[in-house]
């Protein structure tokens, strides 16, 4: 019993905390996030955290960059931009406790873009698809004209700046799927004025890449179908769904041809490099009905541009 005693205490003894001579200090880099211009510079600057977080004075520290090919940083905590990118300048003290910054290195164009409230521009996109899977014959035709204006938003993921926007214009769509087997025939149609009640139909979203200073165009018309011989009147409908490849700011209209996809394949390819368009209609349905999920579906076009408003 004895020993069993002694065990236990000496398992509670070894178990419990040691004790230094108090709380360790911290330390906290302000600002925590900066954008500037190559060639630019960021003065930061380094407290000293109690163990309540509060500041009790400038901290001796050592400055480093992690990537210091984008900026560098002086003993001082000068940090200057030297190409576009994005590096975390730590600042570390002497017995060990550090913090850092993010710091987002632009050309001065991007910059400009980053601080701008308002972006505009104009996006127009034609479909056409014709193709014949297990006795369905399906073929369509959509198209949109979109003029917009979007508001920033902030901060998104990876380094990027979002705006976001109603777009007006015009959209039309005109498909058919007709069944070789059975007979049937059905229609999808609507044209007109893309519709705008709401920031969740007709929109677009703008993200910007701070560290390529590079754009992305998304866009969502909707305009009012009707599906014959029934349900008939579908009401606000979305068209089609668009993403451009990344553009360099700046750099005026472009055009292109987008790879058509489905929407289950927008999950892990949603954010990749090349622009794409996902039709809805009866596309969806072929998609559904086992076609290959290539991008090779018809032939999607799109003329657009990005720039600040006034």
């Amino acid at each position: 019993m004895r020993r069993l005693v002694i065990i236990l205490v000496c398992l509670v003894a070894c178990s419990a905390p040691t004790t230094s001579d108090g709380p360790r200090a911290s330390v906290r880099v302000s600002p925590r996030t900066a954008t500037i211009n190559v060639g630019g510079s960021q003065q930061l600057s380094a407290a000293t955290l109690n163990a309540a977080g509060d500041s009790t004075g400038l901290a001796t520290v050592t400055w480093s960059s992690s990537t210091s090919s984008v900026a560098s940083v002086s003993s001082d905590g000068i940090a200057t931009g030297l190409v576009p990118g994005v590096t975390m300048v730590v600042a570390t003290t002497s017995d060990g406790p550090q913090d850092s910054a993010q710091i987002t290195v632009v050309a001065q164009a991007c910059n400009d873009i980053a601080h701008t409230t308002h972006l505009q521009g104009t996006a127009t996109f034609t479909y056409t698809y014709s193709t014949l899977l297990n006795s369905v014959q399906y073929g369509g035709n959509d198209s949109s004209t979109m003029t917009f204006t979007a508001n920033a938003l902030g901060g998104g993921q990876s380094g990027h700046l979002l705006w976001i926007g109603s777009s007006t214009g015009t959209g039309a769509e005109h498909e058919t799927r007709t069944d070789h087997v059975s007979g049937d025939v059905r229609t999808l149609i609507g044209s007109g004025a893309l519709v705008v009640s709401d920031i969740n139909l007709s929109h677009v979203i703008i993200a910007v890449d701070l560290s390529t200073c590079a754009y992305t165009l998304e866009g969502n018309p909707y305009i009012d179908l009707v599906e014959s011989p029934d349900p008939g009147d579908l009401g606000p409908s979305w068209i089609g769904w668009f993403r451009t490849a990344p553009t360099p700011l700046g750099s005026g209209s472009h055009s292109a041809s987008l790879a058509t996809h489905s929407v289950d394949w927008l999950g892990p390819n949603y954010a990749g490099a090349s622009g794409w368009y996902v039709p809805l209609g009866f596309s969806s349905d072929y998609f559904s009905d086992g076609a290959p999920d290539d991008g090779s579906l018809g032939a999607a076009t799109i003329s657009y541009s990005v720039t600040s408003a006034p």
